[in-house]
């Protein structure tokens, strides 16, 4: 299972998602599944194995770091 989140729209999925990669946490930017107009503000997650620690942990760190960047409005909208 895909699970696919909507962010708010100044949130830039391509640097949330080289952000994460430093945490050793991979989400798939939304963009990767437009074919026309893409939108900057969606991130999909892959729901397909048996939640174990490391994917609590995982779980956990990404829903830390979407509220702080929620909070603080770091992430803007840039063309990458």
């Amino acid at each position: 299972y895909f699970l696919w989140i909507s962010l708010p729209k100044y949130l830039n999925s391509h640097l949330i998602y080289q952000q994460l990669l430093e945490k050793n946490i991979s989400v798939a930017p939304g963009t990767l599944f437009y074919q026309m107009e893409k939108e900057y503000h969606h991130i999909r997650i892959n729901c397909s194995f048996e939640i174990d620690e490391n994917i609590e942990k995982a779980l956990n760190t990404l829903t830390q770091y979407l509220t702080e960047l929620n909070a603080n409005k770091l992430t803007q909208i840039e063309s990458i």
